[in-house]
């Protein structure tokens, strides 16, 4: 009888092993368990025992939404700063430099152009390899 027909027979009487440190008597859930420790912390420790009521399920989208928009609240702010602080120095290169400034643009369209048929190149190549 080889070792898949011996496999194929039924379940399993094995208990499954446990990993090193754990005790117990009903499979995985020992004392030593990561939940057990959040609900029961050891004597003396900083951490305040976790119970249901500290945070819930409901809760997790708020808090989410709520973390996204100062995200995007802090972002935009200082977008604004940014923009106020530097209008007037934009403002004087442009009176002073308008031919350095055209080139830069150009420059940089013609860069930003060049990697777009670059990758559209690559894409393409490998859309031919495999197919």
């Amino acid at each position: 009888m080889t070792d898949l027909q011996h496999r194929s027979r039924g379940p399993s009487t094995c208990k499954p092993r446990r990993p090193p440190g754990l005790t117990g008597d009903s499979g995985f859930r020992g004392e030593n368990q990561p939940s057990d420790l959040l609900s029961n912390p050891p004597e003396g420790s900083a951490v305040p025992p976790l119970t249901r009521k500290d945070y819930t399920t409901d809760e997790a989208p708020a808090l989410g939404v709520g973390t996204m928009m100062i995200g995007v609240g802090l972002t935009l702010s200082v977008v604004a700063l940014l923009t106020v602080v530097f209008r007037d120095r934009i403002a004087y290169l442009m009176r002073t430099w308008p031919r350095l400034l055209g080139s830069v643009s150009r420059a940089t369209g013609a860069l930003a152009g060049l990697v777009l048929v670059a990758v559209a190149a690559v894409e393409i190549v490998n859309w031919l390899a495999f197919t």
